[in-house]
């Protein structure tokens, strides 16, 4: 199975894009800098950010270029991202020995200044004029945000405690209260902004290259704080920063944070983006294509190791991944022929990628991460269907994958298709109709004209077409964490219920033997029973029962008669015969409450005539 994170080899076709912004980062004209790479959920972009930060630190031709990769949602959690983000930065500098040897006590000279600024954030919070407090030696607002562990050291050493905030206090006032008149707001940007600057060039770097991952899953406070960090106080000379970010996400944050005031007012969210991102890198969707290669590159990559690398710099150079060319098994076999790497494990997963790759690559709208999860979803259920199933031929790969994609498509239309497998008798007739609909691209304006969407009409030609043919019990119940009604399988029972169940069918229309069979049934535990029961069920479903047995069944088990009622209604899609007009008599004797709604849903489906409805109810009466 594969991890959802970002790939240290390029097997989107990004190599493009890095080398893009390896030209752009190395452009000194273009500093400062600030990028937006753009992209929706799990289209790649940490995936690029990767091959970036490996491409800036191995780069032979330029060693002036120095990376820091930051990820945004760690700062989610403090109350100051602005000051956590430039600590952050600062840090990792601090790291590195080069620039302490040149930088040192710029560096540390910074830090303390964002030190100030907590300091500050602390005491505006308690609703206390700062200037004033700090003009006054006065430490309370300082004081009143301290943490517990703070207040622990005051009261075990009140007085050094104290006189500790208050040389903390003093030097913040020197550094920045000047005046009464003073914007101290303004001073904090415009010093730090000039040391930060200074000490950048100190460390001689020809471009210092932020990265910046995972802003899309802060909430828009933090957001903002973040992108006005960058641009007030970092994005100085020798600097670009790359942002990695869901545009929309960007947007929706700047509107909570500066709603409109009216219906008149003016939309600001582009506005402030563009003051902010000087140039935007948009990342498309994969197409159909790419997906499928996508799928397929991911089962080498799990087996070939780090010779896979190689299997990628081959692909490249013969441009495959470029040209909109479907990746072969005996493509990629061909780049490794020389290599022992094959093993039974790796074979059945590819067989299994080819047949799926094009079934399942429409669904996955274009992204490499729901094609990982769709693919460690789809081998999670194989597994489970082997383990409930006892066998590795339980279930077809291919069915498997369209009833999946369908499921990703549309979850409401993978419940609509289970409640119409559950209605059916023999196979799922709506389906059949269905496809006989698409088949002849005409879906009238009835049941099915929500069907008339490209993206499922597709999924209905796609192969296997047939599968409205087929006993999709076993697919359904691997699916039942999806499905707002649970399903059921035979394949559940033990070999004693197995047994029972043989039994009935045998003896389907000997109403005495089945009774008896039943009588054993219900004085069985409840959880065996429960199985039973859903299996006389599933069986009168597919017509392997008949009416009789829910007749006894109802009889003889009063707490599910509801429930067998429910199951008449459901199931019946045929006309009432003569035959079992007299087993709802006798059921709708035993229990008219029960019974009474099922009949009527049957005569408004005229599955009964008004004379068979009458006979039911007046002889049961009788």
């Amino acid at each position: 199975m594969w991890i959802d994170n970002a790939s240290k080899i390029d097997m989107l076709a990004y190599y493009p894009y890095s080398e893009l912004l390896m030209d752009i980062i190395r452009d000194e004209r273009m500093q400062p800098l600030t990028v937006g790479l753009f992209g929706s959920w799990g289209i790649g972009k940490s995936t690029l950010l990767q091959i970036l930060e490996n491409n800036i630190k191995g780069d032979s031709e330029d060693k002036g270029l120095f990376c820091v990769n930051l990820n945004a949602w760690i700062f989610e959690s403090y109350d100051d991202a602005k000051t956590s983000i430039m600590e952050s930065l600062l840090k990792e500098l601090q790291e590195n020995k080069n620039f302490v040897k040149k930088a040192g006590t710029e560096i540390t000279n910074l830090l303390k200044r964002i030190d100030y600024m907590k300091l500050a954030a602390s005491a505006v919070k308690t609703g206390i004029p700062l200037a004033i407090s700090l003009a006054t030696a006065n430490p309370a607002p300082i004081m009143l945000s301290l943490s517990k562990t703070a207040w622990d050291s005051i009261i075990k050493k009140p007085k050094e405690s104290l006189n500790k905030i208050l040389d903390e206090a003093s030097s913040f006032k020197s550094n920045y209260v000047k005046d009464a008149e003073s914007n101290s707001i303004v001073d904090n940007v415009r010093l730090f902004r000039n040391e930060f600057a200074k000490m950048i060039k100190k460390i001689e770097v020809k471009n210092l290259v932020v990265l910046i991952d995972d802003l899309d899953r802060c909430n828009p406070d933090r957001i903002i704080e973040i992108l006005e960090a960058i641009k007030l106080f970092l994005s100085v000379e020798k600097t670009t920063f790359i942002i990695a970010v869901d545009e929309r996400v960007v947007k929706y944050a700047i509107k909570e944070k500066y709603p409109l005031q009216s219906d008149d007012s003016t939309d600001i969210s582009k506005d402030y983006i563009e003051k902010i991102i000087q140039l935007p890198i948009r990342l498309p969707e994969l197409s159909s294509i790419d997906v499928e290669n996508y799928l397929m590159l991911l089962v080498y990559e799990m087996y070939l190791g780090d010779k896979f690398q190689s299997i990628v710099n081959k692909l490249y150079e013969d441009g495959v991944l470029f040209n909109q060319q479907r990746i072969t098994s005996e493509k990629i076999e061909d780049y490794c022929k020389d290599t022992n790497y094959k093993s039974d494990e790796l074979i059945q997963l590819r067989n299994t990628i080819v047949n799926i790759k094009n079934v399942v690559a429409d669904s996955l709208k274009g992204n490499p991460r729901q094609a990982k999860r769709f693919l460690n979803m789809f081998l999670v259920r194989k597994k489970l269907a082997c383990i409930y199933f006892k066998g590795e031929n339980a279930i077809k790969d291919e069915v498997l994958a369209k009833l999946m994609s369908l499921e990703y498509i549309n979850k409401d239309k993978f419940q609509e298709l289970y409640n119409w497998y559950q209605e059916s008798t023999v196979g799922i007739e709506k389906l059949e109709k269905l496809y006989g609909i698409v088949s002849a691209d005409k879906i009238p304006e009835n049941e099915f004209s929500s069907w008339n969407d490209e993206q499922l009409k597709r999924w209905v030609m796609s192969e296997p077409k047939d599968i409205y043919n087929m006993d999709l019990s076993k697919y359904f119940y691997i699916s039942r964490d999806v499905l707002k009604e649970k399903t059921y399988s035979l394949d559940m029972l033990t070999a004693e219920d197995k047994e029972t169940i043989e039994h009935l069918i045998k003896n389907r229309e000997d109403a005495a033997m089945q009774k008896g069979i039943i009588s054993k049934v219900i004085l069985l535990e409840r959880e065996r029973k429960n199985n039973l029961v859903k299996a006389i069920y599933e069986l009168f479903k597919k017509n392997t029962l008949g009416l009789v047995t829910l007749a006894i069944l109802f009889d003889l088990d009063s707490p599910s008669r509801y429930d067998i009622a429910k199951t008449v209604i459901r199931v019946s899609t045929k006309t009432i015969n003569a035959a079992e007009v007299g087993f709802l008599q006798s059921m709708y004797r035993k229990d008219a409450d029960s019974m009474k709604p099922c009949i009527e849903e049957l005569k408004s489906k005229g599955k009964i005539n008004a004379t068979k409805y009458n006979k039911i109810i007046e002889k049961a009466m009788k």
